[in-house]
């Protein structure tokens, strides 16, 4: 770190601490750090403005975000309806398409966060609502807040520029991803610890592994609207019967046990539910919402269906045969392995889902280390190099081979893609 840089930030920070320090001589209370301050009936408005530039190209990304506060809870968190809207486009191109997302959650003053399913995998409010230090010692040395969904860490520190007024802090996400995929992430959020809450972002993003290139977006604070409390309590109403079908259509969407057959017919029942659920809501966005999933309804339902089709062709069947080597070019075969049960994991480099499940993988195999279980990575790279790569940064404890043309034998289509080999070389569970 540059001397004088540090030197400042240093000075930033003992101001902060001694006007805290003032604080608590002056009241003989704790000290005040920064807080968030919602009120019912409050909608923050946010616009991001984003660009990544590549080798031979570019992508640029615009977003918005709603965040309504619609109740306090009797915890002392507030209750928060997200919308996520997001258009995406690369080089030059006009035809944009907007993606939004509705979510929930319950945010503590301190900013802890309470996650659910609702978020899915495209929406990370920890980007925005970020965590703020628990104590004088968090503010001075620094703090952290894990995402578990997304396997991520953010490490936070006080910047040069914070006062009582204003909270900057810099904010740096973590995770096995970013080695496997050459990717950093850093943040500079600018906290109102006046009115309490985030009012811009600077981000910075780079990666060394497929697009590599660099980026930077900036996310302001647009507007602060209030709405009265029967506006409120009636949002708050239509979010709540938007979020139950949503999220029993999606638990539907995501069984993996059902007979082809019976899948068709509990998702039928499921797009009837999204029906009714339209019908019931008044609020035009929400409407919207429902109508969105309907409309990719017919096309996912199809590829459920296939899938499901696949699997029950492979299910409880006598496993398909394979010889292959590892990479020492040791040689294997599934015989090899009869009398054991056999955990097949299908994954490749470029595969961030897979690259997230292996720390669960590791588990498994030091969990049944000393049993009759073989754990086994069927890996698909073409560049033998870009395996090693993985294996080495991620510590996998498990043997893992050259599968080059092997998933075919199991209709994998899906990566990650798990299969469950029984002692008698019967497939007996498969996880995609």
């Amino acid at each position: 770190m540059n001397l004088m840089f540090r030197a400042s930030w240093l000075a930033a920070v003992a101001l902060l601490l001694t006007a805290l320090a003032a604080t608590v001589a002056a009241s003989g209370q704790a000290a005040k750090l920064p807080r968030y301050k919602l009120q019912v009936g409050q909608e923050l408005v946010y616009k991001r403005e984003g660009e990544f530039n590549y080798e031979g190209g570019k992508f640029r990304d615009r977003a918005t975000w709603h965040h309504w506060v619609v109740r306090t809870n009797k915890d002392g968190s507030w209750h928060l309806v997200i919308r996520h809207a997001s258009v995406f486009s690369q080089g030059d191109a006009v035809n944009e398409r907007e993606t939004v997302t509705f979510a929930w959650c319950d945010l503590f003053p301190d900013g802890r966060l309470v996650e659910n399913e609702s978020f899915g995998f495209q929406m990370k409010p920890l980007t925005l609502l970020l965590r703020l230090p628990s104590d004088a010692e968090e503010a001075a040395k620094g703090w952290s807040a894990k995402d578990t969904r997304m396997d991520e860490t953010y490490h936070y520190r006080l910047q040069a520029g914070t006062t009582p007024d204003q909270c900057v802090v810099e904010a740096k996400r973590e995770s096995p991803m970013n080695e496997i995929y050459g990717f950093t992430f850093k943040d500079t959020l600018s906290f109102d610890t006046q009115r309490g809450f985030p009012d811009k972002i600077e981000s910075e993003n780079k990666q060394t592994y497929g697009f590599k290139g660099t980026g930077h977006a900036t996310l302001k604070l647009e507007e602060v609207k209030t709405h009265d409390a029967a506006w409120t309590q009636a949002f708050a109403a239509e979010a709540e019967r938007y979020f139950e079908a949503q999220t029993a259509y999606s638990k539907v969407t995501a069984k993996r046990d059902l007979a082809p057959a019976d899948l068709k017919l509990a998702l039928e029942k499921a797009a009837a539910g999204l029906k009714t659920a339209q019908a019931d809501l008044k609020l035009a966005e929400l409407q919207k919402q429902i109508e969105t999933l309907l409309s990719e309804h017919e096309q996912f339902a199809k590829y459920y269906v296939e899938v499901a089709e696949r699997r029950a062709a492979v299910l409880d069947k006598p496993a398909a045969e394979w010889s292959t080597v590892d990479l020492e070019g040791k040689p294997h075969a599934l015989k090899d392995y009869r009398g054991k049960v056999v955990i097949l994991d299908f994954w490749y480099r470029g595969c961030g889902w897979c690259v997230r499940a292996m720390p669960q993988m590791k588990q498994i195999a030091t969990h049944f280390k000393d049993q009759p279980v073989a754990v086994i990575g069927m890996n698909t790279d073409r560049n033998e190099d870009d395996a090693r790569f993985v294996i080495k940064k991620m510590g996998l404890n498990y043997t893992n081979l050259k599968a080059e043309g092997l998933p075919e034998k199991y209709k994998v289509q899906g990566f990650p893609t798990l299969l469950i080999i029984d002692q008698a070389g019967i497939v007996r569970d498969i996880h995609t």
